[in-house]
């Protein structure tokens, strides 16, 4: 069987959002406000991208038998954990910062 080129780039694209979120939590000091807001809503929009990646992967492994189911749901369950992390943030933000 093949595999799903799609899952994997999927799973690669929720990987680097997770690293964006990262970078400016890391480098909070000596980043200014403005570039760690950018990179925050990059994150998500690439974050929302994964995720229909994923469902558009899975639904095509279903549909042709390839391999990679289970990176396609990890794809999704990572692009949910995100939005929601990103949501939690936020909140944690505005309320305290």
């Amino acid at each position: 069987m093949a595999r799903s080129k799609l899952a994997m780039w999927s799973f690669v694209l929720i990987l680097v959002t997770y690293f964006l979120i990262v970078i400016p939590f890391v480098f909070t000091i000596e980043s200014p406000y403005l570039v760690s807001e950018i990179l925050f809503y990059l994150a998500l929009f690439i974050g929302i991208i994964a995720l229909f990646l994923g469902i558009i992967s899975l639904r095509k492994i279903n549909k042709k038998k390839l391999k990679g189911k289970g990176l396609a749901i990890a794809t999704i369950v990572l692009s949910l954990i995100l939005v929601l992390v990103f949501a939690f943030l936020r909140l944690i933000h505005f309320n305290f910062g």
